[in-house]
């Protein structure tokens, strides 16, 4: 999970679990309705964000995901919580 807890979007992976997993969060913005999580092959999974947290079990592979982030009532982009592309993100394993 995410150490900032000023950040928009928190999320949290097991690990653990590869197929399927868990994915879980907080959502510390009001403009974020939606979760995004982003897989390599383009395609995407949405989430919904139920007063103020998010969990789903996604039925892929956890090695598949490439971004998760959060989007506003329009489906624009308001934060990215992770990316796999961007090393520095932190997160706790």
């Amino acid at each position: 999970m995410f150490e900032n807890p000023e950040s928009p979007v928190q999320v949290l992976f097991n690990h653990v679990e590869k197929n399927p997993f868990p994915i879980a969060g907080i959502v510390n913005h009001p403009s974020i309705k939606k979760i995004k999580v982003n897989f390599k092959v383009g395609q995407s999974h949405l989430l919904s964000v139920n007063n103020g947290y998010f969990f789903e079990i996604i039925h892929r592979d956890l090695s598949d995901v490439s971004s998760v982030e959060g989007l506003d009532s329009s489906n624009q982009v308001v934060s990215v919580a992770w990316d796999i592309n961007k090393p520095s993100t932190k997160t706790n394993d």
